[in-house]
């Protein structure tokens, strides 16, 4: 490719030392930038800024939700035989359009662990599984500038491993081809992260991102503390057993994912859920939030009734936090729904606002956007955030009841240094309180919460497949 010049917009941050001089960056073929993005997200937003000036390929959380939302967009499963149409798959979409080279499509199918998920619909992917069919295609069709940012998010630790790896071959590659080499920026939250091959590290000095928070862990837990006594927040002397699941099975496409699983979820309790991507983690969260029907086919309680027993999902849902995947993709599609609404939408357990909200019910979310750095933005449209912004905006959402029960499906995936920071602090407080159990997945073993000391973890290739190991009893 050409060397490509990118001037910096106006009203972002003069004082960047990594800057070159001036306001102009060329951008050469085969050179690798890692961005350390540790506050603020400045560098993801400075990459959407220049997807529309360069011919760039962006890997992230915002492309891979703009991508499924096109195939739920075009869903013809209504009108289908069976109801499910399975839409774009794998294999057509990584290598649609492409000029055969079967050596090289092997290789990339071996690396990014395709295999099995070839002839899958797209819409029916993990967010892992997802993430690396995104890699498969864009190494494929060797884009003029690659951004990957924050590319292990998400990813398991075998994943990880194997991507690491084929990243330094994407970089080796571009940087041997010279003029024909893709430019490659991948933004990360720590320097290990990044390809050994980067030929610049870029890192935001303290106060060029505008201001941040700082965190003081006393004001944090004083300050948390004065809202939960303003939501009239108590610990609950309800049944002791929130969940109990006995013998079961869950597929989907013919494949089963969870067989045979028993579990059972104690008020006090906090558990952290892990396995391999594709391993059903999130469909197991799906049995207790209501997303997954297979619910009702198992032996699944919640709080102390049977799934199918006549129960409302509403006295369910008035007990449970959830942040997930797929809920961050139904509040992108709200269009104009504001903070505030989004917040206070948590307290009505729907998606979005319906009703008119009480000033008691504005003035806890007003307090819980300030208490989180938000407090000038409450009107600010939620489409309007970056995708860390909205992550972290979908975290306080489920705290702002403090439910009896609290689904964290990796609700760090995306944020950066800071907000990760934040985040888990906040959890830390959370789980000391007694009045929320916490359930947490995440394949990042740096993603801590204190006070988690059990642990479920599914093991698709053994039988059984999951462990278990309880610590608190």
């Amino acid at each position: 490719m050409k060397n490509i010049l990118y001037y910096l917009p106006e009203d972002l941050p003069n004082e960047m030392p990594f800057w070159p001089d001036g306001k102009e960056l060329e951008i050469c073929a085969g050179h690798c930038w890692g961005w350390l993005e540790e506050r603020a997200s400045f560098f993801s937003q400075l990459v959407q800024n220049m997807a529309q000036n360069l011919p760039l390929q962006v890997l992230s959380f915002e492309g891979m939700a703009e991508l499924i939302e096109e195939e739920l967009k075009n869903d013809d499963s209504n009108f289908v035989e069976g109801g499910l149409a399975p839409g774009r798959s794998v294999q057509e979409y990584v290598f649609k359009g492409l000029d055969q080279d079967p050596e090289r499509e092997a290789w990339v199918v071996e690396v990014c662990a395709l295999g099995p998920i070839l002839l899958r619909g797209l819409k029916f992917l993990s967010t892992g599984e997802l993430r690396r069919v995104l890699l498969a295609r864009l190494f494929l069709r060797q884009p003029a500038v690659a951004v990957f940012d924050k590319v292990m998010d998400a990813l398991d630790i075998a994943s990880r491993q194997r991507i690491a790896a084929f990243l330094q071959v994407f970089v080796a590659e571009a940087q041997r081809r010279e003029n024909l080499g893709s430019a490659c920026v991948f933004i990360e939250r720590s320097e290990k992260n990044l390809p050994q091959l980067c030929n610049d590290i870029w890192r935001l000095e303290e106060d060029s991102a505008g201001p941040g928070l700082l965190l003081d862990r006393n004001a944090f837990k004083e300050e948390l503390g004065r809202l939960l006594v303003a939501a009239g927040v108590e610990p609950s002397s309800e049944a002791s057993v929130l969940v109990e699941m006995r013998d079961i099975r869950v597929g989907w496409n013919g494949q089963v994912v969870l067989d045979g699983l028993n579990w059972t979820i104690r008020a006090g309790q906090h558990w952290r859920v892990q396995g391999p991507n594709g391993s059903g983690k999130t469909s197991l969260l799906g049995l207790i939030n209501g997303d997954n029907p297979q619910a009702f086919s198992n032996n699944v309680s919640i709080f102390g009734r049977r799934r199918g027993s006549g129960e409302s999902i509403w006295d369910i849902k008035r007990h449970l936090g959830l942040v997930s995947w797929n809920l961050h993709r139904d509040y992108r599609n709200l269009g104009d729904t504001n903070l505030l609404q989004v917040l206070v939408s948590g307290l009505y357990d729907s998606i979005g606002l319906y009703c008119q909200p009480s000033s008691e019910a504005l003035a806890l979310a007003a307090h819980w956007l300030s208490f989180f750095g938000f407090g000038e933005r409450g009107n600010q449209a939620f489409s309007q955030l970056n995708w860390a912004e909205q992550r972290a905006i979908l975290v306080l959402r489920s705290l702002i009841k403090m439910p009896r029960l609290l689904l964290l499906d990796e609700p760090c995936q995306g944020l950066d240094a800071q907000g990760r920071e934040l985040v888990l602090a906040l959890l830390d407080e959370v789980a000391s309180l007694g009045i929320t159990s916490i359930v947490h997945v995440s394949h990042d073993l740096d993603e801590q919460i204190q006070g988690v000391k059990n642990f479920l973890e599914l093991r698709p290739a053994e039988r059984p497949n999951y462990t278990i190991t309880e610590n608190d009893l």
